[in-house]
């Protein structure tokens, strides 16, 4: 078994936008969250999410469900699968923070839009701090790192934790190649694009982001490895509104998380309160 679990920096730049974070009902909520156990945070977590943009919701299942394989494929220990779990199904937490009608655009955005969206992984961050939750806090932030134009620098990529670049796969597979994400050009079509067709425009980028370093051969050998052997997509479904009745323990049962939710010792390894 590979250790690759360390905790996240505590050196990061906490300072927050100047703007609201999100809406006071959503403080309140998190800020009641502080007190329970991490197992109960995550499903009162998961509930904000669902509440301000199930679509976010459903993608950060995906992305947990993807990393997960990435990572069991690639041997690592149980304290990393308890991480990437977690940094994962949290990676786009600060969404709460953007605006409903920016998160489901169909159009190219302004650049004081881009910022504002860019900004969920610096909320996304802050609030893990406050819940507790800060040696997952950098994920929030990472995921994006070779991703966008705003984080492709090398000493960004240097200084990431080392299980983000299963988190930035994940998310580059559920979200990029997602024919149903508002902004993707075959976005009219609400079916998933064909496996082919996603293995087809996939290669192309995922080798270009390897060369770049945002990916490393290993990890890729393993993705390509899931591809072949046909497990590596999410299971279908045609939109969000398959989920508007789901609370989380159908969504950890629907995205075939059972086995590894149950298995993930909470007690170990994370802030207590």
């Amino acid at each position: 078994m590979r250790r690759l679990f360390e905790g996240c920096s505590r050196s990061i730049d906490f300072t927050p936008p100047n703007r609201q974070l999100f809406p006071s009902d959503y403080a309140n909520r998190i800020m009641e969250l502080t007190a329970f156990p991490i197992n109960e945070k995550v499903p009162g977590l998961v509930n904000i999410l669902k509440d301000h943009h199930s679509a976010t919701l459903i993608h950060s299942f995906e992305t947990t469900l993807v990393a997960l394989k990435l990572a069991k494929q690639y041997d690592v220990d149980a304290a990393s699968i308890r991480t990437i779990f977690l940094g994962a199904l949290f990676h786009d937490i600060g969404k709460i923070g953007v605006r409903k009608d920016l998160l489901d655009r169909k159009r190219k955005l302004t650049e004081e839009e881009r910022q504002e969206l860019y900004s969920h992984g610096l909320v996304g961050s802050l609030i893990m701090r406050d819940i507790g939750l800060e040696e997952i806090s950098c994920f929030c932030r990472e995921h994006h790192i070779g991703n966008t134009r705003n984080y492709n620098h090398p000493k960004d990529l240097s200084k990431r934790h080392p299980l983000t670049e299963f988190i930035t796969l994940a998310d580059l597979i559920t979200a990029t190649l997602d024919s149903r994400r508002p902004y993707n050009k075959h976005a009219h079509d609400v079916k998933r694009l064909s496996k082919e067709e996603i293995i087809k425009r996939g290669r192309k980028l995922i080798e270009k982001k390897k060369k770049a370093g945002v990916f490393s051969q290993q990890l890729v050998r393993v993705l390509y490895n899931l591809i072949d052997s046909n497990d590596i997509f999410p299971p279908p479904y045609k939109s969000k509104d398959d989920f508007d009745d789901s609370d989380f323990q159908s969504l950890i049962d629907h995205f075939g998380l059972r086995d590894i939710f149950n298995a993930i010792d909470f007690s170990e390894g994370l802030p207590q309160n």
